[in-house]
């Protein structure tokens, strides 16, 4: 009985995570763009989120702004696919021996942000490289995301994938541990308005999927993405890991590069996780 369960839940969440994570990314990519290079470059380089915006759309057109979009587009399924199916079986499993159970929500969501952490470090690999890497025309230096996979491996081998997995694991599991219970606090908060006829049923969704993603993207889960970015990155070799990496943007920039671009981190969260937990329930409605 349990198998059947979540045998269905896993077909449904997988589903449900494939078609919401694709539609938020579709929406937001220019958005992480600007993040990833305003967490790779100098205080010099950009005033800001929109100035990233307005420079490369300037330099090298309205296209730059979804330079590798192919890795996460295909990818994202799988990642969110797989988080959500992740933490369902095992949120189910805890439940229907240890009902309403914390430690099954805290194992869930554990589970959640280790097993997604190996497909996307491999896809966030791809897709920084491809939003900052360029050719001194402007141009970008893998003409797509396949090339851009294949140049990594031929010149790291496939570990190259996978340099900055540490810091994604450490950034997901902990993210994951805050990202579902918000969601499930804010939405079993607004229950009661959207029972009453005061909210809309979408807004409740939308509503609880923006805080949980906000949430998520706070320091020091930001702090650790920048560090993550700048490693995949770097040039093989740069550093020795990821202490080695946050020491030296310290030491060269102090704390406030830790933080910078987290404007536009905010904004991508708050618009892709409320888009994704709306097409989310509605799927799997």
């Amino acid at each position: 009985w349990l198998s059947c369960l979540c045998a269905t839940a896993v077909a449904r969440e997988v589903a449900a995570g494939t078609l919401a994570g694709t539609v938020g990314l579709c929406l937001v990519y220019p958005l992480d763009t600007a993040k990833t290079r305003l967490q790779t470059s100098g205080a010099q380089d950009y005033d800001g989120m929109c100035d990233v915006l307005r420079k490369m759309v300037r330099r090298s057109g309205v296209g730059s702004l979804y330079r590798g979009v192919a890795s996460p587009a295909l990818g994202m399924g799988v990642i969110f696919g797989t988080t959500f199916g992740t933490h369902s079986v095992v949120a189910l499993a805890f439940q229907a021996v240890w009902p309403d159970s914390l430690i099954g929500l805290v194992v869930a969501s554990l589970m959640a942000g280790i097993v997604s952490s190996l497909p996307r470090c491999a896809i966030e690999r791809v897709k920084a490289m491809m939003q900052v890497a360029e050719r001194e025309s402007g141009a970008a230096r893998y003409p797509d995301s396949l090339r851009c996979a294949l140049g990594i491996v031929e010149a790291e081998g496939v570990a190259g994938l996978f340099a900055g997995f540490l810091p994604v694991v450490l950034r997901e599991c902990p993210q994951q541990l805050v990202y579902f219970p918000v969601h499930d606090l804010v939405f079993s908060m607004l229950r009661g308005p959207v029972e009453a006829g005061m909210l809309p049923s979408l807004a409740q969704s939308l509503m609880a999927g923006a805080m949980a993603g906000v949430t998520t993207w706070l320091p020091p889960f930001y702090c650790v993405d920048v560090v993550k970015s700048t490693l995949e990155t770097s040039e093989p070799g740069t550093y020795r890991g990821f202490l080695d990496c946050a020491g030296a943007i310290y030491k060269k920039d102090g704390l406030p590069h830790l933080v910078r671009g987290i404007g536009a981190a905010l904004a991508r969260a708050a618009l892709l996780h409320a888009t994704i937990f709306a097409v989310h329930d509605w799927v799997a409605r």
